[in-house]
């Protein structure tokens, strides 16, 4: 799992991707035949979660643990930003953007239910003051944030209460998460 940002590249799981030529595939996104065979043809092997009786896990995809795209497993290739718009503030009032929202997200590879294959186990984290959604490896983690922004949404109101409706949409502060630890 790799992705681009208009800050850096990720490799998510870098060890099985670039040094072992490993990819995973999961119990709830199956890969397609077509493209077994062509990352078989390119020298890779594919690791099935899906059969019992296939070889266990190898622990360069880290199952069990929570992960984000900020942790010390992921690989992070800055690129140079010369002549890239940074993205526009979310609001006047909202603070700048100090990383891609992308990068705020967590998960862990979990066994599933029947004990013989793994899925990326996350819950989602919504608010009215959160401009994106976000993904959380946890509850506890989603419980944690969710109380605070619950604090945010409560206050944006009480601020926007005497304001007159046209100034409502430009006063309105947007949050962006922080990556987790």
């Amino acid at each position: 799992m790799n992705f681009i940002t208009y800050e850096a590249a990720y490799s998510l799981y870098p060890r099985a991707t670039f040094e072992d030529h490993q990819n995973l595939e999961l119990a709830v996104l199956p890969m397609g035949t077509r493209s077994l065979g062509r990352n078989a043809e390119r020298g890779w092997r594919t690791i099935s979660s899906l059969w019992p009786h296939s070889v266990s896990i190898p622990r360069e995809f880290f199952v069990g643990a929570a992960r984000s795209s900020t942790d010390k497993m992921t690989w992070r290739v800055s690129l140079d930003g010369t002549g890239v718009q940074t993205p526009p503030l979310l609001s006047i009032s909202s603070a700048p953007r100090t990383a891609d929202p992308s990068t705020f997200n967590s998960w862990v590879l979990s066994e599933t239910s029947s004990g013989w294959s793994v899925a990326p186990q996350m819950v989602m984290l919504k608010s009215g003051v959160l401009r994106y959604t976000y993904t959380c490896a946890t509850i506890g983690l989603r419980n944690k944030l969710k109380i605070m922004l619950d604090k945010k949404w409560d206050l944006q109101l009480e601020c926007m209460k005497n304001l007159p409706s046209a100034d409502k949409p430009t006063a309105w502060t947007w949050y962006v998460s922080a990556p987790t630890p």
